[in-house]
């Protein structure tokens, strides 16, 4: 397909419309969020973006896609263990309260989360989030990182961010189910072997 990049609208639009057809040819979630951060970065024109998950376990946010992973495994496997608290930092808030946020200036919001800008040795000037959620549950916060050019974040990248972490929570509905549905029947497997033994 030919992208028009005579108005961003249209050419968001029509990258929009190519990365849900390409969804479909990943069978492994890790990749799918790879590819979702990778085009949310491109399409908010972030300079890095980010997908968190709910750990409940922990009860804290954690890295599970960047779009710098794949350029750097050393500093993904360390981001991987970082936890973000749900009360103190802006992935948090968006989190808790189901709702985007526009950060403008970084320097001035405490609850950008320094222990990740220590880590990746890059400082975060703007920030853009949304909750990812699939019908009333959520699941996570999609992230652009730092409007590329020193612009500002915008509605519009709300509304691409949005577009696209609705796209990744079905993927990620959908692999709880399966994980749930081979957990049952493995269930059901072993009690089969304890009933035959």
């Amino acid at each position: 397909m030919q992208l028009s990049n005579s108005d961003p609208h249209v050419y968001v639009l029509q990258r929009l419309v190519e990365v849900s057809r390409s969804l479909n040819a990943y069978q492994e979630l890790e990749d799918l969020l790879q590819f979702v951060v990778n085009a949310a970065a491109e399409l908010t024109q972030s300079e890095a973006s980010s997908l968190l998950l709910f750990d409940e376990e922990s009860g804290h946010l954690k890295f599970t896609a960047a779009s710098w992973f794949p350029e750097q495994p050393d500093k993904r496997k360390a981001l991987e263990h970082i936890l973000i608290p749900l009360h103190s930092s802006v992935a948090g808030q968006v989190f808790t309260r189901v709702e985007p946020m526009i950060v403008k200036n970084a320097k001035e919001e405490p609850r950008v989360f320094d222990s990740v800008e220590k880590l990746m040795n890059s400082e975060v000037r703007t920030l853009v989030a949304v909750p990812v959620a699939f019908q009333d549950q959520v699941v996570g916060v999609l992230e652009g990182i730092n409007k590329q050019a020193g612009g500002e974040f915008l509605d519009l990248d709300i509304e691409i961010l949005q577009t696209l972490s609705a796209q990744a929570s079905v993927a990620i509905y959908t692999s709880h189910l399966i994980d749930k549905t081979q957990h049952a029947y493995d269930q059901l497997a072993e009690l089969d072997r304890m009933k035959s033994d």
